[in-house]
């Protein structure tokens, strides 16, 4: 069950590897931050906004150049967002992320509310990052344990 839960966190974040995973979660002080930690991904943060349709997406946008973090050009997909951080897309790909955008609410596919530790301006497709959550606060689609995810870590020394 424990490795159920680490394992369906490591998928539900864009499969990020063991390595990445282990080592996040070794470096935090307070084990319970991991959550709002990963939340506070760069790729999270853009799905989260309804920017793109998937994480993977998200991922793809960030590696190609068409994000920028307080006027800055990140390539780096899990660049951590400090509070008060500004998202916004390149001047270039403003056009076709709106449009898809517009596209999606039609259908209404894939569009969920951002949660209230993020702030999204559609009509700029600018975001900030307000806060890292806690973990009652972030809308997973699925149920999600952490609990388990610590124990077994403790328990795989």
């Amino acid at each position: 069950m424990r490795l159920r839960a680490k394992q369906r966190f490591r998928k539900y974040y864009c499969n990020l590897t063991e390595k990445q995973f282990k080592t996040l979660y070794r470096n935090l002080s307070h084990k319970n931050d991991m959550p709002g930690v990963l939340e506070s991904r760069l790729d999270v943060c853009i799905y989260r906004m309804n920017f793109v349709p998937t994480l993977f997406a998200a991922r793809q946008a960030i590696s190609h150049g068409n994000i920028y973090v307080n006027g800055l050009r990140v390539k780096v997909k899990g660049y951590l967002l400090s509070p008060g951080d500004v998202i916004e897309i390149k001047s270039k790909m403003w056009f076709r992320f709106f449009e898809a955008l517009l596209h999606r609410l039609n259908k209404n596919k894939f569009l969920i509310e951002p949660p209230a530790y993020l702030e999204v301006d559609y009509k700029a497709l600018v975001g900030v990052f307000i806060r890292r959550p806690a973990i009652n606060e972030i809308p997973y689609a699925i149920p999600m344990n952490f609990d388990l995810v610590k124990e077994f870590y403790r328990f795989a020394k």
